[in-house]
C-alpha cells in the first residue's frame, strides 16, 4: 500500500507526457501537414515540405529585403518603447513632485502675521538716543519701548486674540532687537488662551543697519542723498541699503517656506498639523521688504509703500487653490492694504502738442501687476499735485490711521478724457528710456513664473 500513491503518481506523469505528444503531433501536423514527433530528427517528407514552403514563400515576395532592415525595424521599435517609457517616467516625476509639494504646503501655517514693534526710545526726538555726541546714547539694537510702546503692544495682543478667534496654536519669530522682544512678551499678555509654541529669535528679520551711531550734522545730508539715489539702494556709511536687507528677507523665506528656522530640525520628525499663525516680530522697513520679497514687488514699488505704525500688522492667509499665500486687508490692522502713493505726470494732448501736470497716485497697491501697464485703473486713483504728507504712519493708533487713508481717498479726483500716457518716473529718466519701458509690444513684459512652466510641463505630459 505505500507504493500505491507512487504508482498512481508515475501514471499520472505518462499520461500526462502522452497528452503532450499528442498536442506537438496536432500543432505540427497544422504548420506542416506531415507528422513529425518533436525532439526526433525530421522525416524526409517534412524536408521536401520544408523546402516547398520556402520556394513559394519566395515566389510571393520576389524583392528580398535591404540588409540591415531588421535591425531598424528593431531600432524603431526600440525608440518607440523607450519614448513612451520616457514619458512615463516624466508623469511619473511630476506627479511625484506635486505630491511632495502639497505635503510640504500642508505643513505651513494657515495664516502670516507680520508685526511692527511698539513705540521705542529710537521713535522719540528725531532719534536723538542713537546720535553720536548724545551722552546717554544707545545702538540701536538696545532701544527699548517706550511707556505708550508697552500699551500699544497689549492692544495688538487683544486684536490678534480676536483674530486667531480665541484659541489656537503660534509659533512665533522675533528680530533680536530688544524693543521686538518686548513687544512679544507684552502682547502674549493678552493672548488668552492661543498658545505660543515656539519662538525663534532670528537676526535676518532685524531693522536695517544704518552705522554703529549717527551724527545729527549728516542726517539731512543722508536724507536728501537717499531719496535721489532711492531708499532701496542708498547705503549709509556702516550700514546696509534696503538691497542689503532685502536679500536677508529673501533667505528668510526659504526657511519659512521650507518648514524649518533651525537647522538641528532638518532631520527631525516634522509635527502633524500644521499652526494656525505665525507672528513674525519685526520692524516696519523689513515688513515692507519681507512683501516686497513674495509679492515680487519692484524696487519703486518698495518705496511708494508707507511703513506701518508701531504695532500695525499685515496678515497674509492661505490660498489653497493657488497654493500661495494672499495680502488679506479685512484682517490687517488697520484693515486696509498697505497704503503706498506714488508720484506721477499725466501727459495729455494740449491743441498741437502735449501738456503735463502733476498728481501723486494712492491706494498704489490696489493697481494689478504691473503697474505702470494700467493706465485706466491708475486715472481713477489721482490726487493733484505733488508734495502731500501722506504718511499715517506716526499717528497714535490705528483707528485715526484708518480714518487719515479713507480722508486721503476722499480727495481723488479721476480723470476722464483721452489721456495720452502717465509718466511713471517724472523726469528721472529720458523720454528715450519711458519709451522703452512703456513698449507694451516687448515680450518682456510678458512673465511666467518658474512654477507655472512647472505646471504647464507635467500636464503637458
Amino acid at each position: 500500500s505505500c507504493h500505491a500513491p507512487s504508482r498512481s503518481h508515475g501514471r499520472t506523469r505518462r499520461s500526462q507526457g502522452a497528452s503532450d505528444r499528442s498536442i506537438t503531433l496536432r500543432i505540427r501536423k497544422r504548420r506542416t501537414g506531415s507528422l513529425c514527433l518533436a525532439g526526433a530528427a525530421p522525416s524526409d517528407a517534412c524536408r521536401r515540405e520544408r523546402q516547398v514552403g520556402v520556394s513559394l514563400s519566395s515566389a510571393r515576395d520576389p524583392i528580398p529585403m535591404p540588409a540591415g532592415t531588421s535591425k531598424l525595424l528593431a531600432c524603431a521599435g526600440l525608440s518607440v518603447a523607450l519614448l513612451f517609457r520616457e514619458r512615463a517616467r516624466r508623469v511619473l516625476l511630476c506627479w511625484l513632485e506635486d505630491g511632495m509639494r502639497e505635503l510640504a504646503w500642508r505643513r505651513l501655517p494657515r495664516k502670516i502675521i507680520f508685526i511692527r514693534h511698539g513705540e521705542a526710545q529710537h521713535n522719540l526726538e528725531g532719534c536723538a538716543i542713537l546720535q553720536e555726541d548724545n551722552p546717554n546714547r544707545k545702538p540701536d539694537n538696545l532701544s527699548e519701548l517706550t511707556p505708550r510702546g508697552r500699551e500699544q503692544a497689549r492692544a495688538a495682543g487683544h486684536r490678534l486674540r480676536r483674530l486667531l478667534g480665541g484659541g489656537g496654536t503660534v509659533s512665533a519669530v522675533v528680530s533680536p532687537f530688544e524693543r521686538t522682544q518686548q513687544t512679544l512678551y507684552a502682547l502674549q499678555q493678552n493672548l488668552g488662551d492661543v498658545r505660543v509654541r515656539r519662538v525663534h529669535v532670528d537676526p535676518r528679520v532685524r531693522e536695517q543697519e544704518f552705522g554703529n551711531f549717527q551724527v545729527a550734522e549728516d542726517m539731512p545730508r543722508h536724507k536728501q542723498t537717499a531719496e535721489e539715489v532711492g531708499r532701496f539702494y542708498y547705503r549709509r556709511p556702516t550700514g546696509e541699503s534696503g538691497a542689503d536687507v532685502y536679500d536677508r528677507a529673501a533667505s528668510f523665506w526659504d526657511s519659512l517656506l521650507g518648514g524649518s528656522f533651525d537647522v538641528q530640525d532638518l532631520f527631525r520628525r516634522r509635527r502633524a498639523g500644521p499652526d494656525d499663525a505665525l507672528l513674525v516680530v519685526t520692524h516696519g522697513l523689513t515688513m515692507r521688504l519681507l512683501l516686497m520679497r513674495y509679492f515680487n514687488w519692484s524696487p519703486q514699488t518698495f518705496d511708494a509703500v508707507y511703513n506701518p505704525g508701531n504695532c500695525d500688522f499685515w496678515v497674509l492667509v492661505k490660498d489653497e487653490a493657488r497654493r500661495a499665500y494672499r495680502l488679506e486687508p479685512a484682517d490687517c490692522s488697520p484693515p486696509c492694504t498697505p497704503w503706498a502713493t506714488r508720484q506721477v505726470r499725466v501727459v495729455r494732448h494740449a491743441g498741437a502738442g502735449l501738456e503735463a501736470q502733476d498728481y501723486t497716485l494712492v491706494d498704489y497697491l490696489a493697481l494689478p501687476q504691473p503697474r505702470t501697464s494700467h493706465l485706466e485703473p491708475a486715472l481713477q486713483s489721482l490726487v493733484p499735485g505733488h508734495g502731500h504728507h501722506l504718511n499715517p504712519s506716526r499717528l497714535a493708533s490705528p483707528e485715526e490711521r484708518e480714518a487719515f487713508i479713507k480722508e486721503q481717498l476722499a480727495k481723488v479726483e479721476p480723470i476722464e478724457g483721452k489721456v495720452h500716457s502717465i509718466d511713471w518716473w517724472c523726469g528721472k529718466i529720458s523720454e528715450e528710456g519711458v519709451g522703452l519701458r512703456m513698449d507694451k509690444s516687448l515680450p518682456m513684459r510678458r512673465t511666467v513664473s518658474a512654477r507655472r512652466e512647472r505646471a504647464a510641463r507635467c500636464e503637458g505630459w
